[in-house]
């Protein structure tokens, strides 16, 4: 079923002008799901062979395998092993797979990925997997390689509920992409298949040889086989993969990738019984084998998805109008809603209308929307009248409602320019003085006696009648310190009111009579 999708998706129509369509990264992440807390696991990842031919992106391959066990499936860090480039010898290999084994926990999945180079040994009716230091000969692929049957007897006896074994490897004894032999007049044979055991699982590339993902040029089967674990391989969209879905995923994108049935992978071993959840989502294959999408389409990272004109937006199956209702007065340009009424110099469109800007005006005025209108006017005194047919020049007080009107003129007993209510400030300064003058004597004075008679009544020595007089004398003092302070507050208040409101001056002859 994913096979017959992938290839009939192969048939597409000319590539758009975006970038052509991509893998999706292995390396990028993705939400925890959780399921691996019991698990242990030995990834090795060998790219830098020190005498054979490189492996490009085995040890990337193997890092995104260590990141998605730890980060994804939360297995915990102390049971992941792994083993890049000139770390993974034969030695550590083989002491990695003894301490997956001990630490894995009762009913978790005990996981092996191994990614680099393999060779046939036929002796031994099995493959060899190659560590860091084998050397390009004979004795040195069976001295430093592991066989495929070790491997797996090295992690079994342990607590795992199963075990799931992943070879990325060409056990043919050619390089990965199936060209040279590794070693120069090894007859290359035919692949041999490891050893099953009670509870494995094993997943290997090409029968044949592996090789590259086109396009990323990192190996194909390890890359498509942790994408679909991730979520590619949920073809259902129910969140969940089994072993077989991500393997069934894996053949199939590559038989169309590249183009060949001599490089798919196998399974073998006794069905896993795995089903994982998956926090990634499935891609479409088919603009990536062609590396282009239809005509009016674009790439989105899993999908070619038609090219909406501006305001509409793809619903999934077509392009639909987005309606913005824009308030009166504004238009929607495609990304907000912008005024089309011009508004006055000083003012702003705001919710249908052209409104005031916020205007700074000077003290004593406020702005109305059109101009500072003063809200206090200043009285100013006027000269007298030039004769008696001229009416005394009238000051302008403002109104509660902002409407200058006339000040009312100051009685008949009152002379021009001066205040009617306090014509002698003066003498009420003078009356004031005087009068604090007193309070503040008689505070002093009754406080003298107040103290005295305070003593005399504390004094054991006092008799009856000077204790008697002393009471009076507290009451009289007391009495004269209470009429004294309240003399001193009237005094002083005197003094402020007089300050406050002076008579009012006649203005100077250089200054301007106001207009009648």
């Amino acid at each position: 079923m994913i096979g017959l999708g992938v290839l009939l998706a192969l048939v597409v129509p000319l590539a758009s002008p975006d970038a052509p369509p991509a893998w999706p990264s292995i390396d990028d992440e993705v939400p925890a799901v959780g399921g691996g807390e019991r698990d242990a696991a030995v990834i090795i990842g060998i790219d830098d062979y020190t005498y054979l031919p490189a492996v490009p992106g085995a040890a990337q391959n193997a890092t995104a395998w260590q990141q998605w066990l730890l980060r994804v499936r939360k297995t915990p860090t102390q049971r992941v092993v792994t083993l890049r480039d000139s770390d993974a010898t034969r030695e550590r290999i083989l002491r990695g797979l003894k301490s997956a084994r001990d630490s894995v926990a009762k009913g978790g999945s005990l996981w092996v990925v191994f990614i680099g180079h393999g060779a046939p040994a036929p002796a031994q009716g099995d493959g060899l997997v190659l560590g860091v230091d084998t050397q390009p000969d004979a004795d040195s692929l069976m001295a430093r390689g592991i066989l495929q049957g070790d491997i797996a007897a090295a992690v079994a006896g342990g607590a795992q509920a199963e075990t799931i074994i992943v070879f990325d490897a060409c056990f043919s004894g050619r390089t990965s992409d199936g060209g040279a032999p590794l070693v120069e007049g090894l007859q290359a044979t035919l692949p041999v298949r490891a050893r099953a055991t009670s509870k494995a699982t094993v997943l290997a590339s090409s029968d044949t040889f592996a090789g590259p993902l086109p396009g990323v040029k990192r190996p194909a089967f390890s890359y498509l086989l942790l994408g679909s674990l991730r979520g590619w391989g949920d073809d259902d969209g129910d969140g969940v993969v089994t072993v077989e879905d991500a393997v069934a995923f894996t053949t199939s994108t590559m038989q169309a990738a590249l183009r060949s049935d001599a490089r798919l992978p196998s399974q073998r071993g006794i069905p896993s019984r795995l089903a994982l959840r998956v926090s990634d989502r499935a891609f479409d294959v088919g603009p990536i084998v062609t590396g282009r999408c239809p005509a009016a389409t674009r790439w989105n990272g899993r999908a070619c998805l038609a090219r909406c004109p501006p305001s509409s937006a793809w619903s999934g199956s077509g392009c639909v109008s987005q309606v913005v209702s824009c308030p009166v007065g504004m238009s929607w340009t495609g990304t907000s809603c912008t005024p089309t009424i011009e508004c006055p110099p000083n003012t702003a469109f705001n919710a249908g209308a052209c409104v005031a800007s916020v205007i700074s005006c000077p003290e004593g005025s406020s702005w109305d929307g059109a101009t500072c209108r003063a809200t206090m006017v200043a009285l100013v005194a006027t000269a007298p009248p030039s004769g008696p047919s001229e009416s005394p020049r009238q000051a302008i007080e403002p109104s509660p409602d902002d409407t200058p009107r006339p000040r009312p003129e100051p009685d008949a007993g009152t002379a021009p320019g001066q205040a009617s209510l306090n014509p002698f400030p003066w003498v009420a300064v003078t009356g004031g003085g005087a009068g604090l003058l007193v309070g503040i004597t008689g505070v002093v004075v009754s406080s003298y006696f107040l103290s005295d008679a305070s003593t005399v009544l504390g004094s054991a020595t006092t008799t009856r009648e000077a204790k008697d007089a002393a009471v009076t004398t507290q009451y009289i003092s007391g009495g004269g310190l209470a009429a004294a302070g309240l003399l001193g507050v009237v005094a002083a208040t005197t003094i402020v009111l007089a300050v406050i409101d002076p008579v009012e001056s006649t203005p100077s002859s250089s200054s301007s009579p106001s207009s009648p």
